[in-house]
């Protein structure tokens, strides 16, 4: 090879250098290890947040290279969230929070992880959700001077029942006989029954409570 050739040859591979040496090659982008606490099933789902979302743990790792994103992160990140919902959260705190989201009874509520954009996988389980909300009852009864579907003086009455009072006891301009229909409606107020006419009156109703609320996690 000549001097020139081999001159050319040094230079080519000089520029070639420079040329590659100030050229930036892309920063791969690391991949986050994720820890929710959640009260609904989020098995293979990959969105953000969880769905049922209660508590996020932020980042509890971070993770580089070509397979950051790969099963092993995965199991690592999910031992990691493991960890932390257990030191976290307890059946007392986690359920106040739980029933304060509006947590379904039955909810089962559990930590999730993921890594980077993966899907999620359970990881703790803190417990089942009992949340039922307090039991009342309500009785209703007729007034004093008023009437239930038994013609009991201030008897008892299903909820939304009208008791009835009646106003007169006989009809003085229509012969004996000649009664319309008993139960025939008089506008909105009242009724006719037998020789009487009666009148609708509002029942009075409590309510007590039978049962507390409930909310714990067993």
């Amino acid at each position: 090879m000549s001097k020139m050739r081999a001159w050319k040859a040094i230079g080519s591979v000089i520029v070639m250098a420079a040329f590659w040496s100030n050229t930036s090659v892309p920063a791969r982008a690391d991949a986050h290890c994720f820890c929710s606490l959640a009260c609904e099933d989020n098995t293979n789902y990959k969105g953000s947040p969880v769905k049922g979302w209660l508590w996020d743990a932020g980042s509890l790792a971070t993770y580089s290279g070509p397979f950051q994103q790969g099963d092993a992160n995965q199991t690592r990140c999910n031992t990691l969230c493991t960890d932390k919902i257990a030191a976290t959260w307890n059946a007392q705190n986690a359920a106040s929070l739980a029933c304060g989201h509006g947590c379904a009874d039955g909810s089962a509520i559990r930590g999730w992880s993921k890594v980077g954009t993966r899907e999620w996988k359970s990881a703790q389980m803190v417990g089942t959700l009992v949340n039922t909300p307090a039991q009342t009852q309500t009785r209703c009864t007729c007034p004093a001077g008023s009437r239930n579907g038994d013609w009991v003086d201030g008897g008892p009455v299903p909820v939304g029942t009208r008791c009835a009072a009646v106003v007169c006891d006989r009809y003085p301009t229509i012969p004996a006989g000649s009664y319309p229909p008993n139960n025939t409606q008089l506008g909105t107020w009242g009724f006719t029954w037998g020789t009487f006419i009666a009148q609708f009156v509002n029942a009075t109703c409590t309510t007590t409570q039978t049962a507390a609320a409930i909310c714990k996690i067993n």
